[in-house]
């Protein structure tokens, strides 16, 4: 068993349950943990396939701790109208004598869970052994690919330096092998510069794929208070946050073909915020505001939550979700703080068990949804003047002004690879802070110019990319 499994029959939860015990073999556990992970999974599986509607489950290596077990679990109904209720011991909609959540929670090492009623649950719990190293829970990934494809065309990478995570999303164009070939290459490259400014990267990117097929490529590093972000093509980059969010701009061109000159921004992360980065495998129409709670949750969820409302069967699919680094420090009574290392892109369907860094998690155990779904920390209110029209106007998220960003070379921590195994409509876009390297384009309000040190996704006006149809990319949950 690779990748996504639909939980539609009870055929299901045995074939999740062999592949989680697999991996907690690999991954070291003792006979005691692998037996309570194989129930845990059991009965998290068994619930999809008897109370949710189109259910779906994965189980994999953890990306951040490959030595931990992950299991997700999405559904689209009908959803938990009091989550407090769902955990307690003993509660059972069917009267069956099913384990429920509320020991699922207490054998897994961390969880969380959000459900809205008529919108379905994200569930995301792990499972790691004795002393390792809990993962640090501060970015996730996922990518799906297109139908019945057990190869997905999208890739991602996450890699740390200090308090910064560098993410990287790569579309290869088309589907299957050679689209996902394309992906791999931009995932191996950005391992040689991850160290570099995200407008390097991508330029680095842009020159070594050139024996690919190709695809868009986009590169985030996100920091305690901003995000630096380099798009080429159409891949969709988004600062958000529960009441609303901003778009980061890419511009046309395939990396390894063709393109202008590639621009690095910077934008203002307000305090509560999640930086996304997704394919246009997902939709641009999902909103913030519509998903009451989700945007508070860990990176998994979040991610879950996106692929499940914006995610497309018609194309390859993969997002990435980001958290700033002083969240998961700054808040109290969570273990791991200060711990670094390298976090990559898993691919899900032939992720390989023990492979890559583990670090420690800043969050300890998992936050759940209240039954409400909103956040257990409110977040600060909205700016005042938060635009959610198509209009360029000045980002509410920081005050307009354009300010040189320039590059630092950071020393990286040790770091491993792992291949990660998900959009029209227009953009809701708010003039960013230009890095003064490169040429600003007609289409954005006068940013400040300047050449760079060293040089070499939808239809929104601000974020043009490929052609739909051809733009791809993979590390895919296959």
């Amino acid at each position: 068993m690779t990748g996504w499994v639909r939980a539609e029959d009870p055929s299901a939860v045995g074939a999740v349950r062999r592949k989680a015990v697999e991996l907690a073999e690999a991954a070291g556990f003792d006979q005691v943990l692998i037996g309570q992970t194989a129930v845990a999974v059991s009965e998290a599986v068994s619930n999809l396939v008897k109370h949710a509607t189109e259910g779906t489950v994965m189980v994999r290596p953890h990306p951040e701790a490959p030595a931990t077990v992950e299991l997700i679990t999405v559904d689209r109904g009908p959803g938990m109208a009091d989550v407090a209720r769902a955990l307690r011991d003993g509660y059972s909609t069917s009267g069956t004598l099913g384990i429920g959540l509320g020991a699922i929670s207490r054998i897994a090492s961390g969880y969380d869970v959000h459900s809205l009623p008529g919108k379905g649950t994200v569930l995301a719990m792990h499972f790691t052994a004795g002393r390792t190293p809990a993962p640090a829970l501060r970015a996730s990934g996922l990518t799906r690919p297109i139908g019945e494809e057990t190869v997905c065309g999208d890739g991602f990478a996450i890699a740390e330096l200090g308090s910064s995570t560098i993410v990287l999303v790569c579309d290869g164009l088309g589907h299957g092998h050679i689209a996902a070939q394309a992906a791999q290459r931009a995932v191996e490259l950005f391992f040689d510069v991850r160290d570099q400014e995200p407008v390097a990267i991508v330029q680095r990117l842009h020159a070594g794929m050139n024996d690919t097929r190709g695809g868009a490529v986009a590169v985030a590093r996100v920091e305690p208070d901003q995000v630096l972000f380099a798009g080429l093509g159409n891949v969709s980059g988004w600062v958000a946050h529960a009441e609303g969010r901003q778009g980061m701009v890419s511009v046309p061109g395939i990396a390894g073909h063709q393109g202008g000159r590639v621009r690095q921004y910077t934008y203002d992360l307000p305090r509560y915020a999640t930086v996304v980065l997704h394919s246009d495998g997902l939709t641009e129409r999902w909103d913030p505001t519509l998903l009451p709670g989700l945007f508070s949750r860990t990176p998994a969820v979040i991610a879950a939550g996106l692929m499940r409302e914006a995610g497309s069967r018609r194309d390859d699919a993969c997002v990435v979700t980001v958290r700033p680094g002083r969240e998961a420090e700054g808040e109290g009574g969570r273990s791991g703080q200060g711990q670094e290392g390298a976090r990559l892109g898993q691919q899900q369907e032939n992720a390989k068990p023990g492979e890559g860094v583990r670090l420690g998690s800043p969050y300890g155990s998992l936050r759940l949804s209240p039954p409400n779904g909103s956040a257990r920390h409110s977040p600060p209110p909205a700016p005042q003047g938060l635009e959610r029209s198509a209009t360029t106007q000045k980002s509410p998220l920081h005050d307009g002004t354009p300010r040189e960003s320039t590059p630092q070379v950071s020393r990286p921590r040790k770091s491993a690879l792992h291949e990660s195994p998900l959009h029209d409509s227009t953009r809701r876009e708010s003039a960013p802070r230009e890095s003064a390297l490169h040429e600003s384009v007609p289409h954005e309000s006068a940013p400040h110019v300047s050449a760079p040190d060293e040089g070499t996704p939808d239809q929104g006006t601000p974020h043009q990319g490929m052609p739909h149809e051809n733009t791809r990319s993979r590390h895919g949950d296959g």
